[in-house]
C-alpha cells in the first residue's frame, strides 16, 4: 500500500487515496485484533469490577459513536467510489473550493478566499458537485448570467457576450462558449454565458474577469445591464402635495 501511495500508481482496485485508506484500516484491524486476543491475559480481566468497567465503557462508546460511525461510513464510500479526491474542485451546499484532504470523518476544502473548511462526510455523500471529473473527455461547463432589457436585440447581446468571453485568456475556445436565454423576466431577458476551463480551480478568478469584460463590452456598446433588477425612476422628487387648509 505504501508503494502505491508514494509512486502514484493507479490500478482498477487501488489508487494512492484508496491504498492509503486501506493501509490505515488494516492497521486499525490489527491493533483491535491484538487487543481482543490479549484481553483474557490481562491481570484481573475476569474480575467482576473489570467486567463492569468494560461494559460501561462499551455502552458509552455505543451511545456516543453513532454519528462517528455514520461519518466513517460516508468517508469510506466517498473514498472507494472515488466520487471526490484531493485536488478536486467541488461544491456542496453553500461551500465551494478545492479538496485538500479527504479524511475518515471530515473533508477539508479550501475556498477561493483561502478559507479552510472542514465538512462532515455525510454532507458530501448526500450531495456534491465535482467540477474536476469530466465525462467521456468532456470538460465541465460553467456559466455567468446577465439581464438585458427587451429593447436590445438578442443578436447584439450574443455578440457582446461572446466578445467578452474571447478576451479572457483562460476561457477555452473548444468547446466554444455558448449563449442561452434562460428566462423572460418582468424587466429583462436573462442570458447565460456557458464556458469551459482547463483548470476548474480558477473558476472564481475567471468569473470575476468575465464580469469585468462583460461590463466593459456593454458599456462601450451603450447597452444597459439590468440585472438583477432595474427600476426606472423619474427625476421628480417624491414629495406628497401640501394638504389644503
Amino acid at each position: 500500500f505504501k508503494t502505491i501511495t508514494e509512486s502514484g500508481l493507479t490500478t482498477e482496485t487501488f489508487d494512492p487515496a484508496t491504498a492509503e485508506t486501506t493501509r490505515r484500516l488494516a492497521q486499525v484491524f490489527l491493533w483491535v485484533s491484538a487487543v481482543i486476543i490479549a484481553y483474557p491475559y490481562i491481570p484481573g480481566s475476569s474480575s467482576p469490577a473489570f467486567r463492569g468497567v468494560s461494559v460501561l465503557a462499551g455502552l458509552m462508546f455505543s451511545l456516543g459513536s453513532t454519528n462517528l460511525v455514520s461519518q466513517l461510513t460516508n468517508g469510506l464510500i466517498l473514498t472507494y467510489t472515488r466520487a471526490i479526491r484531493a485536488g478536486d474542485v467541488v461544491k456542496t451546499g453553500e461551500f465551494e473550493g478545492t479538496v485538500v484532504r479527504l479524511g475518515f470523518f471530515t473533508t477539508t476544502v479550501r475556498t477561493a478566499r483561502e478559507e479552510l473548511i472542514a465538512l462532515p462526510n455525510s454532507q458530501l455523500s448526500s450531495g456534491v458537485v465535482n467540477y474536476s471529473t469530466p465525462r467521456e473527455g468532456k470538460t465541465v461547463r460553467f456559466s455567468v448570467s446577465v439581464g438585458i432589457g427587451y429593447d436590445t436585440a438578442w443578436q447584439q447581446v450574443h455578440e457582446l457576450l461572446l466578445a467578452a468571453a474571447g478576451k479572457v485568456e483562460e476561457v477555452l475556445e473548444e468547446p466554444t462558449p455558448e449563449i442561452r436565454q434562460t428566462a423572460l423576466n418582468d424587466f429583462a431577458v436573462q442570458y447565460d454565458l456557458l464556458f469551459s476551463l482547463e483548470n476548474p480551480g480558477k473558476r472564481a478568478a475567471v468569473t470575476s474577469a468575465l464580469h469585468v469584460q462583460i461590463q466593459e463590452a456593454f458599456h462601450q456598446a451603450g447597452v444597459q445591464i439590468m440585472s438583477p433588477h432595474y427600476i426606472a425612476d423619474s427625476a421628480d422628487p417624491k414629495i406628497p402635495p401640501p394638504r389644503s387648509a
